[in-house]
């Protein structure tokens, strides 16, 4: 399901740039490495919070603190990414289409919200015998 969903973005992202063949081939490595290091970054963040999860009484003021930290510290390397893979993306790409590109994202990620909230209301409708 994930991979059909990064398809479908790739696809979302590319009409809504209006990306030349030529420009495609340069921005969506710079994209996709960009993907890459956002991944690693949330996978740290989801283990930080796996962590936290049901535990945070137990854990002493120094593991709270460390945690806390570095989740901070994770906001920050993140925000750096964003400003970094930002003006690469405006050496392959105009300023316009990259503005286009955080409107697309934004857009589809609020089209995916929308199709797994209308996806589990229409399980829960079946779930209770009512269709």
């Amino acid at each position: 399901m994930r991979a059909k969903f990064e398809a479908q973005k790739i696809s979302y992202i590319t009409q809504q740039l209006e990306i030349s063949p030529e420009e495609a081939q340069v921005f969506w490595p710079l994209y996709n490495e960009l993907k890459k290091k956002k991944d690693v970054l949330n996978a740290k963040h989801r283990k930080l919070f796996k962590a936290l999860k049901n535990n945070t009484d137990s854990l002493t003021t120094k593991e709270l603190s460390k945690i806390s930290d570095e989740l901070a510290e994770l906001k920050v390397t993140k925000a750096q990414l964003e400003r970094e893979y930002h003006y690469k993306f405006k050496k392959v790409i105009s300023p316009k289409q990259v503005v286009r590109l955080y409107q697309a994202e934004k857009h589809f990620q609020n089209m995916l919200l929308r199709q797994l909230k209308g996806h589990g209301a229409r399980n829960r409708h079946r779930g209770n015998g009512s269709n």
